[in-house]
């Protein structure tokens, strides 16, 4: 499951992350209007997830 965050920085614009269940940032960037921040966030999300990015841990094998 991916998370996508949103950060105002006042006067330097929005910052976005995109991270993991465990917290790890898989993305950031950031962008001037919200809005634009929004989108990248979600491009992002939807790049990692088209190029098949292994993100969900299935934990140890089974005998």
């Amino acid at each position: 499951m991916l998370e996508l965050m949103l950060i105002d920085r006042n006067r330097r614009g929005w910052e976005w992350r995109v991270c993991d269940q465990s917290g790890t940032v898989l993305g950031k960037g950031r962008e001037r209007t919200r809005m634009a921040a929004r989108y990248r966030g979600y491009q992002t999300m939807f790049l990692l997830l088209a190029s098949g990015a292994r993100l969900i841990d299935p934990g140890p094998l089974a005998p």
